[in-house]
């Protein structure tokens, strides 16, 4: 098989291109994955606010920072950055696109995970909203949930300034050929991320746990704190 010049629009075309190869792509998968969960949790959220709203007519500040979360800017945001990158090329073999298509995908990726990253904790605060309004801490407990899922979500947007900010110019972050490009060193925002995931981790944890020993402290049948520790636990997770 010849090998081809490359273009910006045109890729090389390497001796190991076989048809099969060039064929390969799991975008589409990754697209229906994406839309598949998306379109779960949006029915969810929606049901839950049928509930709220129209039964019991009273939508409080959890269903709302929920609702965000899901129907809004986040979810559904990254989703169509998932779809756009994919029509650029994400999902296929890196060495088969163009100079354009890989600096598409990057850029597409690079929002999705912008837009993807808030996600992650808003619903920590919605869920310190629920259960401050349904356990009823201790103040100085009040205090603490809304400062760990406050720290939790600036640490999250901390990764997203963190990764805009590691190159300049900006536009070098997606454009790597760019000959002014200067990068801050990828492990330490590696070291970021892994402290913000670490964070976000604990703040999953405790939130599961914290109702369960509120819970376990009442008067009730063993089934039933079992099964609302439960309940509240995953929620929070």
């Amino acid at each position: 098989m010849d090998t081809t010049t490359a273009s910006p629009e045109q890729p090389t075309r390497l001796p190991h291109h076989t048809d099969a190869y060039l064929a390969e792509n799991r975008g589409p998968m990754v697209v229906a994955i994406c839309v598949t969960l998306a379109s779960i949790s949006t029915i969810f959220v929606f049901l839950r606010l049928f509930t709220r709203g129209k039964i019991m007519a009273k939508v409080q500040l959890d269903d709302w920072l929920t609702s965000v979360s899901v129907l809004k800017l986040l979810q559904w945001a990254c989703v169509a950055c998932v779809v756009l990158a994919t029509e650029e090329g994400n999902g296929r073999h890196v060495d088969t696109l163009s100079a354009h298509q890989k600096e598409r995908t990057i850029f597409w990726t690079l929002l999705a995970f912008a837009t993807a990253t808030p996600g992650f904790g808003l619903p920590k605060i919605a869920v310190v909203a629920l259960l401050n309004r349904l356990m009823n801490p201790a103040k100085w407990h009040a205090y603490f949930l809304w400062a760990l899922s406050g720290t939790c979500m600036a640490s999250l947007v901390g990764c997203i300034i963190f990764l805009y900010s590691l190159c300049t110019p900006l536009q070098s972050l997606w454009a790597t050929d760019m000959p002014e490009r200067k990068c801050l060193p990828t492990e330490t925002l590696v070291k970021y991320c892994v402290f913000a995931g670490s964070l976000s981790a604990f703040t999953d944890l405790y939130l599961a746990i914290y109702p369960a020993t509120v819970l376990f402290k009442l008067q009730m049948n063993i089934r039933k704190k079992i099964g609302l520790s439960v309940a509240l636990g995953i929620g929070s997770v």
